[in-house]
């Protein structure tokens, strides 16, 4: 049980990271969405849009860069692979950190593509669209790992709970309940000596007999 708790305790350190390094790529895609409705603006002149677009790509890199560091313990975690936690000494008591949504890629090839053709305001337009479809997704997940995180929290309660209640029934049954043993003990003791004078006293009748026949 005990053991569980730290297996599960792992498991909520990795729904965080994972959890954090999707917020900051979520904070990038939020630049990038604001940098594609300026570069929308018809206003602006053909360096500033390419300035834009520059500023863009590096954001898009960085966010891949946040991708492939993210690691717990040396395993990768935004990579599409699931993760399950053995949460007792039950086989098949587990919790899947799952690949479907919780720690799928935050990749950034589709918007990639569409800013590779952003010189122009309605190209812009498009890129304001994958933006906004690309942080709902990033909301997505981060919701999907704080369910995770909240599901292997009520877990941790509720083994800490088992093993401190195994714990207790262990101690019951092999530690020693001094005061009911010396009590005992006093009794037969007691008993023991109350025996003892009675024996004794019996003893010395056939004595007090002779006596009285003398």
């Amino acid at each position: 049980a005990n053991q569980g708790v730290k297996n599960l305790n792992d498991g909520i350190s990795i729904v965080q990271t994972a959890e954090g390094a999707i917020a900051a790529a979520s904070e990038m895609a939020q630049r990038v969405l604001t940098l594609a409705t300026q570069g929308s603006n018809g206003s602006m002149a053909s360096d500033q849009t390419t300035a834009i677009k520059a500023e863009m790509t590096v954001l898009l890199n960085s966010i891949t860069s946040i991708q492939s560091r993210t690691k717990f313990s040396g395993t990768t975690l935004l990579n599409g692979a699931a993760i399950t936690i053995q949460s007792s000494n039950v086989s098949g008591d587990t919790i899947t950190i799952d690949d479907a949504l919780a720690l799928r890629t935050i990749g950034t090839a589709s918007l990639a593509t569409t800013l590779s053709t952003a010189v122009t305001s309605g190209t812009f337009g498009a890129m304001i669209s994958a933006a906004t479809t690309y942080i709902t997704a990033l909301d997505t997940q981060r919701a999907k790992l704080g369910a995770l995180q909240n599901q292997m929290e009520y877990a941790v309660s509720n083994m800490t709970e088992m093993a401190s209640n195994l714990t207790s029934a262990r101690s019951r049954i092999i530690d020693t309940d001094y005061a009911s043993e010396t009590a005992s003990l006093t009794k037969g003791q007691i008993l023991q000596q109350a025996a003892t004078a009675m024996l004794a006293q019996a003893n010395q009748m056939p004595n007090v007999i002779l006596t009285l026949l003398k």
